[in-house]
C-alpha cells in the first residue's frame, strides 16, 4: 500500500488470510487494510495470486492432516473386545475454488473382529460444494481394504448435507449405498465435528 499499488496489497493479504488466518502478517496486514477504509480482496488476474497459485497457495491450496489414534470398544463383552486398537489417518482437502473443495483420507487400522485381529486399510474420496456460507452439500466414495479379517473389500457410496452452526462446530446428515456384496445395502447417519 505504501507504493500506492493498493489491488496487490488488497490481493496479497486476502491469500495470506485464506492460507494463514491466524498469523500475525495476516492480522497486521488486516488492520492496515481496515484502518484505510479497505478489506482483503484476491484479484484473481493480479501477479500475486498467480504466483501463489504456481506454488500451490491461494484458493488452490493443498492441506493434510495426520491424526495417531488407538481406540478400545468399552462397550462389548466378546472376547478382545477390551484391546487396544492402534490406527492412523491421513487427511487431505484441495479447494478447487472458493466453494468446491476435493478432499479424502487414508486409514490403517489393526482392528479385532470375531475371528480375530487383523490390518485394515481404507480411504475416501470426496467432492464437497458450498451451497451458501454455512450450508454444503457433498459426494462421497469410501471403502475398507478387507471389511473384515479374512473378507472381501467393501465399496460404498454417499452423499449429505454439512451445515455450520458456529465457525468450530458443524452438523451433517446423509445416506449411502453398499456397492458390492461385502458392503451394507444402504445406510442413513448424522453426525458432528467440532474445532478445537
Amino acid at each position: 500500500m505504501a507504493l500506492g499499488i493498493v489491488t496487490e496489497a488488497q490481493t496479497s493479504a486476502a491469500v495470506l488470510g485464506h492460507n494463514f488466518p491466524e498469523s500475525r502478517w495476516y492480522k497486521d496486514a488486516h488492520a492496515r487494510m481496515t484502518s484505510r477504509g479497505l478489506s482483503p480482496s484476491e484479484n484473481k488476474d493480479s501477479w500475486i495470486s498467480k504466483a501463489f497459485r504456481s506454488i500451490g497457495l491461494g484458493y488452490a491450496a493443498l492441506s493434510a492432516l495426520l491424526l495417531v489414534a488407538c481406540g478400545s470398544d468399552s462397550g462389548s463383552s466378546a472376547p478382545g473386545a477390551h484391546d487396544v486398537e492402534p490406527g492412523a489417518k491421513l487427511l487431505w482437502s484441495y479447494d478447487l475454488t472458493e466453494d468446491l473443495a476435493l478432499s479424502g483420507n487414508v486409514n490403517f487400522a489393526v482392528p479385532t473382529s470375531d475371528t480375530g485381529r487383523f490390518f485394515q486399510s481404507a480411504a475416501s474420496v470426496s467432492l464437497s460444494y458450498g451451497l451458501t456460507d454455512r450450508l454444503g452439500v457433498y459426494t462421497e466414495y469410501f471403502g475398507f481394504f478387507p471389511n473384515d479379517r479374512g473378507g472381501d473389500c467393501a465399496h460404498y457410496a454417499n452423499g449429505g448435507f454439512t451445515f455450520l452452526v458456529t465457525d468450530n462446530l458443524q452438523f451433517d446428515i446423509r445416506s449411502g449405498v453398499g456397492l458390492n456384496e461385502e458392503a451394507d445395502d444402504c445406510f442413513v447417519g448424522t453426525g458432528f465435528a467440532i474445532r478445537f
